[in-house]
C-alpha cells in the first residue's frame, strides 16, 4: 500500500483549480498555506494525515465552486490566459518553422557548396529528411509532456515567457530574407533539384508531406485523453479526417513520381502502395460497423483526382494512356489493403476472446 503524501495531494488539489485558469499565484500561495494548517489542526485531533487532508478540503468547499469563485474575482487572469496561449502558439508554430526552413535550405546550400551531386552530398541530405521525419512525429509523441512544460512556465512567468517565445518570430522576420538572398533559387525546392537525384526529391516530398500529417493528427487527437497514439485516429474516423486523409495520401502517392521511374507498372505499384498502407490502417483499427465507408469516403478524393487531372494530363501529352495504370493500381491496393486489414483485424478480435 502506497504511503500518504501530504505535499503532492496538496499540490494536486490546487493544481486542479489553477488549471481552470482562475488562480493567481498569491491566491494559491493562501489556498495551499490554509490547506497545511487545517490539515495539521485536524492531525493533532487524532485524525491520520490522509483524513485529515480529505476533511480539510470539505471544509473548503467544492474544486469547480472555488474555481468559479476564484474566477469571479479573477476574471481578468482568465482572459490573459488565453491571450498568452494565442500568442505563444503563433510564435511556435510560425516563428520557430520560419528559422528552421531558412537553416534547413543554407544546410542544402551549405552541402551542395562543398559536395556538389555526389554520392556522399545524397546520403546526407536522405539522411537529414529521414531524421526530419522521425523528430516531426516524435514531438507529437511527446505532446503531452511539451504542453505540460509550456503551462508551468506560463503560471509561474507569464509575461516573460510570452516574450521569449516571441524572439523566434522577431528573428525569423528580419534574418530569413537575408538567408533566402544568399541561396540560388530563393527557396529549398530549387536547392533540392541542385543534387540532380531522384530519391532526394522523393525523400524530401515525404520529409515536407510529414508536417501537414502531424498537423492533422494533432488536430483529431485533441479529443483523446491520453497518449497520442496513431491508432486512435482510425478508430472512429470522422468524415472531414477521411477527406483530409484522403488528400494527404493522394500527395504523397503522388509524390513517387519524383522517383522518375522508366517502367509505368512499377511506377503504379510504387504509387499504390502508400494506398494499400492507408486502407489496412483504416481497416485493421476502425471499430465502427462502417469499414467500408471508410475507405469508399477515404478513396474518392484519390479517384477524383488522379482521374481528372490524370485524364487532362495524358491529353496534354498526347493522347497517352498513363492514367489507367495509376487509377487500376489504386483501386486495387485498396481492396486488397482493406481485406487484410480487416481479417486480421477479425483474427485480432477472436483472439482476445479466447
Amino acid at each position: 500500500m502506497e504511503s500518504f503524501n501530504l505535499d503532492q495531494a496538496i499540490f494536486n488539489y490546487v493544481g486542479l483549480i489553477k488549471a481552470q485558469g482562475s488562480l493567481m499565484g498569491s491566491d494559491a500561495d493562501e489556498l495551499t498555506g490554509h490547506l497545511y494548517d487545517s490539515t495539521e489542526t485536524l492531525h493533532k485531533m487524532g485524525l491520520s494525515e490522509q483524513e485529515a487532508f480529505m476533511v480539510a478540503c470539505k471544509r473548503i468547499g467544492n474544486v469547480e465552486l472555488l474555481a468559479e469563485e476564484y474566477g469571479k474575482v479573477n476574471m481578468s487572469l482568465k482572459h490573459n490566459k488565453i491571450w498568452a496561449y494565442l500568442l505563444v502558439g503563433f510564435n511556435i508554430f510560425y516563428g520557430i518553422p520560419a528559422i528552421a526552413f531558412a537553416l534547413i535550405a543554407l544546410f542544402y546550400w551549405m552541402v551542395f557548396r562543398y559536395f556538389e551531386t555526389s554520392t556522399l552530398a545524397v546520403l546526407i541530405i536522405i539522411t537529414f529528411h529521414i531524421l526530419f521525419i522521425a523528430g516531426i512525429f516524435s514531438l507529437l509523441k511527446y505532446k503531452h509532456h511539451i504542453s505540460c512544460f509550456i503551462e508551468n512556465k506560463l503560471d509561474k512567468r507569464l509575461l516573460s515567457w510570452v516574450a521569449m517565445s516571441s524572439l523566434p518570430t522577431v528573428i525569423s522576420m528580419l534574418g530569413a530574407p537575408y538567408v533566402y538572398k544568399m541561396i540560388p533559387g530563393h527557396s529549398i525546392k530549387y536547392l533540392v533539384q541542385m543534387f540532380e537525384n531522384s530519391l532526394v526529391e522523393f525523400s524530401f516530398y515525404l520529409a515536407a508531406m510529414s508536417i501537414p500529417i502531424a498537423v492533422l493528427s494533432l488536430i483529431f487527437s485533441m479529443n483523446r485523453a491520453g497518449e497520442f497514439r496513431f491508432k486512435s485516429l482510425f478508430d472512429k474516423p470522422s468524415v472531414l479526417f477521411l477527406l483530409l486523409f484522403g488528400f494527404i495520401v493522394e500527395l504523397l502517392a503522388a509524390s513517387t513520381r519524383a522517383m522518375h521511374v522508366n517502367n509505368m507498372i512499377l511506377q503504379a505499384v510504387l504509387f499504390g502502395i502508400f494506398y494499400f498502407v492507408a486502407s489496412f490502417l483504416l481497416a485493421y483499427y476502425n471499430r465502427t460497423s462502417g469499414v467500408t465507408q471508410s475507405i469508399f469516403i477515404f478513396t474518392s478524393i484519390g479517384f477524383i483526382l488522379e482521374s481528372s487531372v490524370g485524364i487532362m494530363a495524358d491529353i496534354d501529352r498526347g493522347n497517352s494512356f498513363y492514367t489507367v495504370f495509376f487509377v487500376t493500381s489504386l483501386l486495387a491496393n485498396v481492396s486488397i489493403g482493406g481485406v487484410l486489414g480487416a481479417k486480421l483485424a477479425s483474427k485480432a478480435k477472436h483472439m482476445e476472446h479466447l
